[in-house]
């Protein structure tokens, strides 16, 4: 049977685990593995903080702001990324909609 490996053992990862967030929610990465479901925080080399399973950041997903999966307001929304454009944003048509 193969050994479990522990996220503790991976320093590329605990390089930006959410100590502060995770230790609230009790996650101890000494216990939980690198193939686990949790979700569990994360802070990239950028200080995005965000929420992913643990076997997801094992397999090489990064961090959604930085890889424009996600919008962040004032980091990679359509205001910050292209100004002109959100300046022509049409309100009424785009209801409950903003480009921040």
């Amino acid at each position: 049977m193969a050994e479990k490996k522990y996220i503790i053992d991976n320093a590329e990862l605990m390089a930006e685990w959410n100590w502060a967030k995770n230790n609230a929610l009790g996650f101890d990465p000494q216990i939980l593995t690198q193939g686990c479901h949790t979700r569990v925080w994360w802070i990239c080399k950028k200080g995005h903080s965000y929420e992913a399973q643990i076997k997801n950041r094992v397999s090489g997903s990064s961090c959604p702001f930085c890889s424009n999966r996600k919008v962040q307001s004032g980091y990679n929304d359509l205001a910050t990324t292209h100004p002109i454009v959100a300046s022509e944003w049409n309100y009424e048509k785009n209801k409950g909609l903003l480009p921040t």
